[in-house]
């Protein structure tokens, strides 16, 4: 789903004529937006390194077995600020023009997406704080290259510490298969 919503944001882009500072791809910000996106970062690795602590989840072993991290947490680190950053943020900018309002629905779309992982309450609630900070960051510096760095650090350390991995008795990573009755159950657990 998330690369055909890639997929069609790229296309009307594309048919939009978007110019590459528009996409978000600077340097003429990049080092004055270097110090908020490494702040950002940091205080993000002590807030996953304490939640994982806090809901007391083991480390998987073979973490690097993860489908996950093994081909995913890049991409889908790019094309997620891609879609809810670079596009989503312009776009609700030009509709409202309200911070609060882009920022705000921002981070609920952004936490919303989380909830077809593993711990879904803890997921979206994670992935709420960080849309929230992402958002926000990017809203005073927009980036599309700090933050997607930022972003893939993030999710690499978050798979490392196993928060989007399903783990057997073992510790060792299961494979994930995301299909429509997993989506679905794991969207009415996080409603209930």
């Amino acid at each position: 789903m998330l690369g055909i919503i890639f997929l069609t944001v790229c296309t009307i882009m594309f048919l939009q004529h978007w110019t590459i500072f528009q996409l978000g791809i600077r340097f003429d910000n990049f080092y004055l937006a270097l110090v908020p996106y490494t702040i950002f970062t940091i205080a993000g690795l002590i807030v996953i390194f304490f939640a994982s602590r806090y809901i007391k989840h083991r480390h998987p072993r073979r973490w690097y077995r993860d489908p996950h991290f093994l081909f995913l947490f890049v991409p889908i680190s790019i094309s997620q600020e891609i879609i809810y950053r670079s596009f989503l943020m312009n776009k609700l900018e030009y509709l409202s023009g309200s911070i609060i309002f882009v920022v705000l629905l921002n981070a609920i779309l952004f936490a919303f997406i989380h909830s077809i992982y593993p711990h879904a309450k803890f997921t979206v609630l994670l992935g709420f704080l960080s849309g929230l900070g992402f958002a926000s960051v990017y809203y005073y510096f927009p980036n599309l290259i700090l933050i997607s760095i930022s972003h893939s650090i993030l999710n690499f350390v978050a798979v490392w510490f196993g928060l989007f991995t399903l783990t057997n008795e073992d510790g060792m990573p299961k494979r994930t298969r995301l299909h429509s009755k997993y989506i679905k159950n794991m969207t009415l657990k996080l409603f209930k």
